[in-house]
């Protein structure tokens, strides 16, 4: 399994860095097969997932514990707890996106923040066991520190 970076959707990525803030909004996380067609120019919003997961163990969840910081090479880091969706379960998922709404009661309009491909290839599973991501050491993502032109 190679996970892939955490990728930025135009709209909803400039609006995090905008109007938005990351540790006091309501942001969750939905899984999505490997039949979705990720675009990060025209998935704005969650209606726009076409191919969310439909396990029965599978369910949107909240993020907790959302920091902003900056670390040691003056990178603006975002990051949050671990994402668990199942810790026994049976959930076949390829893309994870981060959304900015509810989870309990998600909206069209939530507003896609990004998107990681979990394999690279194809779905990743669990049987009955844990489906979770756990953000890398360095954050969920993170911006670098900007230069002049």
């Amino acid at each position: 399994m190679a996970v892939g970076p955490f990728l930025s959707h135009d709209t909803g990525f400039a609006s995090l860095l905008s109007t938005d803030d990351w540790t006091t909004d309501a942001y969750y996380a939905v899984l999505a097969t490997h039949s979705e067609s990720p675009d990060r120019s025209t998935q704005v919003d969650y209606e726009d997932i076409l191919e969310e997961c439909a396990d029965g163990d599978y369910d949107q969840v909240a993020l907790g514990s959302k920091t902003c910081s900056v670390d040691g090479s003056n990178n603006v880091v975002f990051d949050c707890g671990k994402i668990t969706f199942t810790s026994s379960g049976d959930i076949s998922a390829r893309y994870l996106y981060i959304l900015k709404g509810t989870a309990a009661t998600p909206a069209n309009a939530d507003e896609i923040i990004g998107h990681i491909d979990l394999d690279g290839a194809g779905n990743v599973s669990s049987v009955g066991a844990e489906f979770s991501f756990d953000p890398h050491t360095n954050g969920l993502f993170y911006v670098p520190r900007t230069t002049a032109a």
